[in-house]
């Protein structure tokens, strides 16, 4: 009985302090679109690997997956630019 009513309040005593812990520093989560954004940013950076074996990333691989990056995004950026004159 009184390993019970230790374990109780124990898990009271734990729970009750969970509620007022705030992150270090009080700074606020990060919204959606602030991940999205940096997420994109590391894409562009080359930061993000294409395979597990390049990471962590050297120097020749970060420029080569900035150029990767900029191959595949030039195509679809050149379709929104003749997409949105079309819709002028």
């Amino acid at each position: 009985m009184k390993r019970g009513a230790m374990l109780a309040a124990v898990l009271m005593l734990g729970l009750s302090g969970c509620s007022s812990i705030t992150p270090a520093g009080s700074q606020q989560a990060k919204t959606r679109e602030q991940a999205k954004s940096e997420l994109l940013q590391a894409w562009q950076d080359g930061w993000l690997p294409h395979r597990d074996a390049e990471y962590p990333p050297t120097q020749a691989i970060l420029k080569r997956n900035q150029q990767r990056y900029a191959r595949q995004h030039t195509a679809d950026a050149s379709d929104a630019a003749s997409a949105s004159k079309a819709s002028d």
